[in-house]
C-alpha cells in the first residue's frame, strides 16, 4: 500500500522517478514549453551539459553550455528554442568516465534513472594521430591550435617541455579555436561537456590546429 501511495503521488507531480520504467537507464515526460529539463532519480549528484543557445534576460541569446550540478532528486532545466543534446556524467574521475549523450527534448523532461560508472580507474585515454583530426596553420608554425568542435563546452590544458610553460586549463565554447606558444609537439588533455576532470591525451602540433570532434 505504501508502494502504491507513492506511485501516485509521484505520477500526480510529474516525479514518476524510478516507478515508471525501473529497467531503463533513462525515459521522458512531458515538461515544460520552451524548457530541456533533466531529473536527477541516481542517489548521487550528477553533472549535466546541454548544447545550443539559450534566452537570456531581456531577451539576449546566451550560449550556456557549460556543467551544472543536479542533486538528487532535483532538476535543471535549460531555455532552448529546439531539440539538442544532453551530456551527463557522475562527479569524479573515475565515475566521469562513462559520461554519456542523450537527445534532449524541447519541452520534456529527460529522466535519468541509471548511470553506469566504473569502480577501477582506467587511466587515461590517449587518441593515436592517425585517428585525430588535424588542419594545418602555415601562418602559425610556432603556436598549437585547438577547435572545439563539439556542441558542448571544451577543457583544454597543453603540456609543456619548458618549465614555466602556460599549461592552465582553459575552458572554450562551441566553435571556438585557441593557440599556445609551443617550438615543439606537446601532449594535450581535453575533456568535454559535464566531466572537465576526466580528459582524453592528444598530441598538439605546432603548425596544426586540433579539432575536438567527440564528446564521449
Amino acid at each position: 500500500m505504501r508502494v502504491e501511495t507513492k506511485v501516485r503521488s509521484n505520477l500526480r507531480s510529474g516525479a514518476i522517478g524510478c516507478y515508471a520504467y525501473p529497467e531503463q537507464d533513462i525515459y521522458y515526460s512531458v515538461g515544460d514549453p520552451g524548457k530541456i529539463n533533466i531529473m536527477n532519480h541516481l542517489s548521487t549528484s550528477i553533472y549535466a551539459a546541454v548544447s545550443g543557445v539559450g534566452v537570456g534576460r531581456w531577451g539576449v541569446e546566451v550560449e550556456n553550455t557549460g556543467q551544472w550540478a543536479i542533486e538528487p532528486e532535483n532538476k535543471q532545466y535549460w531555455l532552448r528554442d529546439k531539440d539538442e543534446s544532453a551530456h551527463v556524467s557522475r562527479p569524479g574521475s573515475i565515475g566521469g568516465q562513462s559520461a554519456q549523450v542523450h537527445a534532449a527534448r524541447l519541452g520534456m523532461i529527460l529522466h535519468i534513472q541509471k548511470l553506469p560508472s566504473q569502480q577501477v580507474w582506467q587511466g587515461i585515454q590517449s587518441v593515436a594521430v592517425h585517428d585525430a583530426q588535424y588542419t594545418s596553420s602555415p601562418t602559425t608554425l610556432t603556436k598549437i591550435g585547438i577547435k572545439n568542435k563539439t556542441r558542448f563546452d571544451i577543457h583544454v590544458s597543453v603540456f609543456s617541455a619548458v618549465q614555466g610553460g602556460n599549461t592552465e586549463q582553459y575552458s572554450m565554447k562551441p566553435g571556438v579555436t585557441e593557440y599556445w606558444n609551443r617550438t615543439h609537439p606537446e601532449t594535450v588533455f581535453v575533456s568535454v561537456g559535464s566531466s572537465p576532470g576526466v580528459p582524453k591525451a592528444y598530441l598538439g602540433r605546432p603548425g596544426f590546429v586540433l579539432n575536438i570532434t567527440s564528446a564521449t
